[in-house]
């Protein structure tokens, strides 16, 4: 397949990338150029802003049998594929997320649709934008599959939330959780990229939560890291505040995903070991 990967040089993107070309397909990858990669000539590249909508539809003069986009961040990133992509593509699929749905237990992808989508009533920016951005996909020419996903984990995190609670345990060091006995969605950044690639493989047309079918309290996560690092928490109300805290349960139902055939590694068998790895690499 030919397959174009807008983002694609760090994290679960970059997973997905190495991916794709070790299952023999032709991948062109699309980013600002800022991130150096490793994929050496087993991919062809595009600089560009995929923000700048004219710029976008110029950067695109071949077609494709997929595209992975995970810049899609608002209505105008969308209508913006929209036009790039008209007549060149067999699909498209988009990395959206958890927080299109507002908190609950056991959110199944009926719990927020695109289709019922009103301006201004998200509770925050991202949450705003990535609905948007799945309603304004609603009038795309091609095939629309979207990819729901919870907080994802790995070693190589950017955003090192959960190195910063492993930091913060082994110094003795005061986080502050709203509520600890809330469950929460997680996801290794290996099956996040997997996800995707099942998607483009199997030519997806739907949205689809991609998590860890278990789900971990606030209490239960502390726990296993106070396992590894040797040392008790410390809660306090004016601790760092955790990027995990939510104050009720906020997890999705993964079995519609399940039964169209992927299903993402239980938390049990790998989050206690990124954890010690995550450990290790603080030392």
């Amino acid at each position: 397949m030919k397959i174009l990967v807008i983002g694609g040089t760090r994290f679960f993107g970059k997973r997905l990338v190495h991916n794709l070309i070790k299952s023999g397909h032709q991948v062109t990858i699309l980013t600002r150029g800022n991130t150096v990669d490793d994929f050496g000539a087993s991919v062809q590249r595009l600089k560009g802003d995929r923000t700048d909508a004219q710029q976008l539809k110029s950067l695109i003069k071949e077609n494709y049998d997929s595209v992975v986009d995970q810049m899609c961040m608002t209505a105008a990133d969308a209508h913006a594929s929209i036009e790039a992509f008209r007549g060149r593509i067999g699909q498209y699929v988009m990395t959206s997320t958890l927080s299109v749905y507002d908190a609950d237990a056991a959110l199944l992808e009926t719990d927020w649709m695109a289709e019922d989508y009103k301006a201004g009533e998200a509770s925050h920016p991202y949450q705003e934008g990535k609905r948007a951005a799945e309603h304004a996909l609603l009038s795309a020419p091609f095939p629309v599959a979207s990819m729901r996903i919870p907080i994802v984990l790995g070693t190589d995190d950017y955003t090192r939330r959960l190195h910063m609670h492993i930091e913060h345990v082994a110094q003795e060091k005061a986080l502050s959780f709203p509520n600890l006995v809330a469950e929460f969605s997680y996801v290794r950044a290996e099956d996040a990229a997997g996800a995707l690639q099942w998607m483009v493989e199997s030519g997806q047309k739907d949205v689809f939560n991609i998590s860890a079918a278990d789900n971990w309290s606030n209490r239960e996560l502390v726990s296993q890291i106070e396992n590894v690092v040797g040392k008790k928490a410390l809660f306090a109300e004016d601790g760092t505040p955790s990027p995990f805290g939510i104050e009720r349960d906020y997890y999705m139902d993964v079995s519609k995903a399940a039964k169209a055939g992927f299903k993402a590694q239980d938390l049990m068998l790998w989050l206690p070991q990124l954890i010690a790895q995550l450990s290790l690499l603080r030392g």
